[in-house]
């Protein structure tokens, strides 16, 4: 599993979401995207709003969080699928 998350220098809630996520272990693969840089995976993944955090298994979508999430929801969802309590969407 890798999460990406996709974001602007310019967008307010994207620079929150990147305090928040400093220094945080998701305990998988973790990338951070500018859209003006990789405009193949935002057609791809259809990204349309900022910032998005997405979670991919071998290269497919598995699931989405859009707008400033936090990232311990999305740990906590990482951590269920592992475990068997979450099935992929």
């Amino acid at each position: 599993m890798k999460l990406i998350k996709f974001y602007s220098d310019t967008c307010g809630p994207c620079k929150m979401q990147a305090e928040w996520f400093r220094d945080f272990a998701f305990g998988i693969e973790y990338e951070e995207i500018n859209i003006k840089d990789d405009t193949d995976l935002i057609e791809k993944f259809k990204i349309r709003k900022l910032p998005t955090v997405i979670l991919t298994d071998n290269d497919e979508l598995v699931h989405s969080w859009i707008g400033a999430t936090r990232p311990e929801p999305i740990k906590a969802y990482i951590d269920g699928l592992r475990e068997g309590q979450i099935e992929e969407d």
